[in-house]
């Protein structure tokens, strides 16, 4: 239940109307009473998401660091990414529409203890209160310790609303100024009693990022490995999906009905270089510990398909994961600003996966597969550990007539069937 004194305080930030004075990326910092520091943003300028964003700490900073940062233009995966990585507070005013029912309600209890007509009048006339997780879907600010520190966030914004009235000055005069939250200064304010203590805070640089690696660990699995035939050659990405999914025990239950926030899972997928197949393609529903499952899928990968020669990979993150599994095993990694092959499967995935659901339209990503296993130079190229599972794990109705008889033909003239 958000607290009484938060009600009261977004109300008088929203009569003070600081988003008319500041740009969003005039920030400044507040340092909470548990000695944390908040990154303040105030938005509503251009008539837009009227609301204030406070960022606590350096993981706080660097994500809004990230919402400045320019992906390269081809990868859009890079750019989705951006919306699962805010570490936030947010108030935000919003037409009724806008809210859910767990935050109506706290809405008409304040306004009936309070003796407000409810419902309220006006566009954008509701309060909201959510908090921003990596991976997370935005949720309820149920946590007391978020509570206290967006109550101290919006007392130190009213300050800075009433020192810009009173004292008639430019929020370049108090050192607001507009900038990239890179290497600048920013007034930090500091609760001295009943004002403020203002003084010019240096934004830290920002801190690595570091992902963890896939380790293999399982003594029967490394031997395994170990004596894998060395064959072909992989690109691997890891990634948050786009679409959200709850835990198991939330199934079939309504958003307001939910106890805990869905999460964006972490996501594998493996693609043959050469032939750009997907050797596999997995979601992990442990929204923090992937490494192990991924780690497990990659043993089947291998045990499938053989040790590849080389893996290329296109981000950090997958880069730093998948550093001590070469390692390990004595594989090339290498990072390469594009790969054909990763790109287009990606992209096939997730118009696929993130498509509307047509009643008996056609599955475009399976079409695309058949159409390439036409092409008699694709079948030719087909690892022989990729053809066993095809001719192992389907039968022959799983594919067109003509697609089953090329692979067919192909399996026969490698020895891998009986005529």
């Amino acid at each position: 239940m958000i607290p009484e004194r938060l009600f009261e305080l977004a109300f008088l930030y929203k009569k003070a109307r600081l988003w008319k004075r500041l740009w969003d990326s005039q920030i400044f910092g507040v340092r909470f009473s548990d000695g944390e520091i908040g990154y303040c943003c105030v938005m509503g300028m251009m008539g837009e998401l009227n609301a204030i964003a406070v960022y606590p700490g350096q993981s706080g900073l660097d994500s809004l660091r990230i919402l400045h940062d320019a992906p390269a233009p081809e990868d859009e995966l890079a750019s989705m990414e951006k919306i699962h990585s805010e570490d936030c507070l947010m108030l935000s005013f919003n037409n009724k529409s806008r809210l859910n029912a767990r935050d109506l309600e706290d809405v008409a209890a304040y306004c009936r203890r309070n003796g407000i007509d409810y419902p309220l009048r006006g566009k954008n006339a509701y309060p909201q209160f959510e908090r921003f997780r990596p991976g997370y879907v935005r949720w309820f600010m149920e946590d007391e310790a978020d509570q206290r520190r967006m109550i101290e966030a919006l007392e130190a914004a009213i300050a800075v609303s009433d020192r810009l009235a009173l004292e008639m000055k430019t929020p370049e005069m108090l050192g607001l100024f507009e900038g990239a939250p890179y290497d600048r200064e920013i007034p930090l304010l500091t609760r001295a009693d009943a004002a403020y203590r203002w003084e010019a805070f240096p934004l830290p640089p920002r801190a690595p990022v570091e992902w963890p690696p896939i380790v293999i660990d399982d003594e029967l699995s490394l031997a395994r490995l170990q004596k894998a035939p060395r064959k072909g050659e992989w690109a691997i990405r890891l990634f948050r999906f786009v679409n959200p999914l709850t835990d198991s025990s939330q199934e079939d239950v309504s958003f307001d009905e939910l106890t805990k926030p869905p999460f964006y899972p972490w996501a594998m997928l493996i693609v043959e270089i050469k032939t750009g197949f997907v050797l596999s393609s997995v979601l992990c529903d442990d929204p923090e510990d992937y490494t192990q499952f991924f780690g497990m899928k990659l043993t089947e990968a291998v045990a499938n398909f053989g040790m590849p020669k080389r893996i290329v990979v296109l981000d950090d993150c997958t880069e730093q994961a998948m550093r001590r599994f070469c390692d390990q095993f004595g594989v090339r990694l290498e990072r390469k600003k594009r790969c054909k092959a990763l790109t287009e499967a990606l992209n096939s995935l997730l118009a696929h996966m993130t498509a509307e659901e047509e009643d008996d339209g056609p599955d475009d990503l399976l079409g695309e597969t058949m159409e390439m296993l036409r092409q008699p130079d694709v079948v030719a190229a087909l690892p022989d550990e990729f053809l066993k599972m095809i001719f192992t794990a389907t039968k022959p109705s799983d594919f067109p007539e003509d697609v089953y008889d090329m692979l067919h033909k192909e399996g026969i003239r490698r020895g891998l069937l009986r005529k």
